[in-house]
């Protein structure tokens, strides 16, 4: 026997969680591809305006300047290539409702009601004390009536 069965609300919880971590780890996945990219174009365009604006270095060294800026166009294109893939994974996250419109959306006999049922103690049995006998009727304890208030002194 399962002392602890899953619970149509613990369900939907580890649901929603899942996917909001997957939306998260997909959005801090996009942001670096985002900054790899950016990080990329920017010294690829610093070292290729470095390149041709010396004049005075030579043809090798233009061409040294120019082949060094490949290595940042390389990791702007592979920060590009995540941003695609991560739009991509991001379009493939199936949604999940916030908790209570799951819960909101479940039939009638999948939702856990507690004190639905009839007490198996009495009126008399609820209402006993717990150290002195008990003086006052039940019907008295009941009503809010039957408390004395200031115009009745």
């Amino acid at each position: 026997m399962n002392r602890n069965p899953i619970r149509p609300a613990n369900l939907a919880a580890r649901r929603r969680r899942a996917y909001l971590e997957r939306v998260v780890g997909v959005s801090v996945f996009g942001v670096f591809g985002h900054g790899l990219l950016i990080v990329g174009l920017v010294l690829a365009l610093i070292l290729v305006s470095a390149a041709f604006q010396n004049a005075g270095i030579s043809v090798a060294g233009t061409v040294c300047f120019a082949l060094l800026a490949l290595l940042p166009a390389a990791l702007a294109v592979y920060g590009g290539f995540k941003v695609v893939e991560c739009r991509r994974m991001a379009e493939s996250i199936i949604y999940v409702p916030p908790v209570r419109d799951q819960i909101a959306a479940l039939p009638q006999h999948a939702i856990l009601l507690r004190g639905s049922e009839q007490p198996t103690a009495t009126a008399d049995e609820l209402l006993r004390a717990t150290k002195e006998p008990n003086e006052t009727p039940s019907e008295q304890l009941l009503r809010a009536s039957a408390m004395p208030t200031s115009r009745q002194k």
